[in-house]
């Protein structure tokens, strides 16, 4: 077993996402308007948060730009187009098989729309500039703190940006929302079936890619790359692809990111497995390092192991067997008399004491077809709740 413990030592202290601070939604209107609806609007998105303790200050507006002003740095800014967005920015959504899911006639409203609302929502004046290079690094120079850098902030960010653009939809035809963090579209309908959850769909874009079955398989596969997963854990998330439904791999994915984001979360660690209580799925985590040649940049990489449900076991898996008492079984059988045991046996304790934290328990494991007595050779899994299924 591989010495884990820089992984997890300390792992619930740091700060371990990007936290994207400027969030911003476009919506797309369909109807004609003579006048500027900003005025009408912002009373509404006032009377809105003053309601739930987060009133908004408006120093002056234009008939196209408000800027707005909350607690705890809050800034939201708002601008009406009064000409329809560019076309060429939704490119990258509508390619995507998640948008065409969710909204059947994307391509139609965008075609229809007249004009649009740019929804900015931020923390700190810098907030608009930190991802320019040179500026984050600056922050980090002086030893200053960087505005909007936590996940709270973050989970602020999308809360208000998410009400924001209900309150709108519910005051004029809003055909579509276009939310750039995660270049998710959604309609007016479906955006409020997802607000609830902000890690889900709204902010964790399933990209999904479908490569050549192995030899001899007739199944269909599927495969996951994520956009989004690295605001909450600092790398995107790649689901190796697997003949199961795409939401059992999408499922997998949000298990990994609330894992890690949970009181007491942390990243599970390089090599480790992790599924439901019952057994029923599991997945291999691989931390793997950035492929420039492959334009590919530091990733969690997850591997299907098991799906009972789908009758699915990867190819290479090999039968192993639960030690029984875990780390106090594994204590029994290879004893404290030597440094390598002693050293082993702490990092179990220790991802044990990890897993407990987020309320699941630590199950070891070893290959069925070696003996019990060699330590070199057990393995560890978490085995986590995943919660509620995302329902797409």
């Amino acid at each position: 077993m591989r010495d884990d413990t820089d992984i997890l030592i300390g792992i619930t202290s740091i700060m371990i996402g990007k936290y994207t601070n400027q969030m911003q939604a476009a919506l797309l209107l369909e109807g004609n308007f003579t006048s500027s609806p900003l005025p009408g609007l912002i009373k509404q998105l006032q009377t809105v948060f003053n309601r739930l303790g987060m009133p908004l200050t408006c120093p002056g507006m234009s008939s196209t730009y408000v800027q707005m002003f909350g607690p705890n740095d809050l800034q939201v800014t708002i601008e009406f187009m009064a000409r329809p967005a560019d076309h060429g920015v939704f490119a990258g959504t509508l390619g995507s098989p998640i948008s065409t899911m969710l909204v059947p006639d994307a391509t139609d409203r965008i075609r229809r729309h007249k004009s649009h609302l740019l929804v900015y929502v931020q923390h700190g004046v810098f907030g608009g500039v930190m991802r320019e290079k040179g500026i984050s690094s600056l922050f980090n120079e002086l030893g200053m703190h960087q505005p909007g850098h936590s996940l709270a902030e973050f989970l602020e960010r999308i809360k208000v940006l998410s009400i924001a653009c209900e309150t709108i939809c519910a005051e004029m035809p809003a055909s579509l929302i276009h939310w750039t963090q995660s270049n998710m579209v959604f309609s007016s309908a479906n955006f409020t079936t997802v607000v609830g959850e902000p890690i889900g769909p709204l902010t964790v874009h399933p990209c999904l890619y479908g490569p050549e079955p192995p030899r001899g398989s007739a199944k269909q596969y599927v495969g996951i790359h994520t956009l989004g997963a690295a605001d909450y854990i600092g790398r995107e998330i790649h689901v190796e692809a697997a003949p199961v439904p795409w939401t059992e791999l999408y499922a997998g994915a949000l298990s990994f990111i609330k894992i890690a984001t949970e009181k007491n979360g942390y990243i599970i660690p390089d090599g480790d497995i992790f599924g439901v209580e019952d057994d029923s799925v599991s997945f291999r985590v691989c931390h793997v390092g950035a492929n420039p040649e492959q334009g590919l940049s530091d990733h969690y990489q997850l591997t299907l192991r098991y799906s009972r449900e789908h009758g699915y076991t990867m190819p290479d898996a090999k039968r192993r067997l639960t030690v029984p008492g875990g780390v106090d079984g594994v204590e029994r059988l290879i004893g404290t008399a030597t440094p390598e045991a002693r050293a082993q046996l702490r990092r179990m304790r220790e991802s044990a004491a990890l897993a407990e934290g987020v309320g699941g328990r630590l199950v070891v494991t070893r290959p069925a077809d070696e003996p019990p007595q060699n330590p070199g050779r057990a393995g560890n899994a978490r085995i986590i709740p995943f919660g509620k299924r995302t329902g797409l």
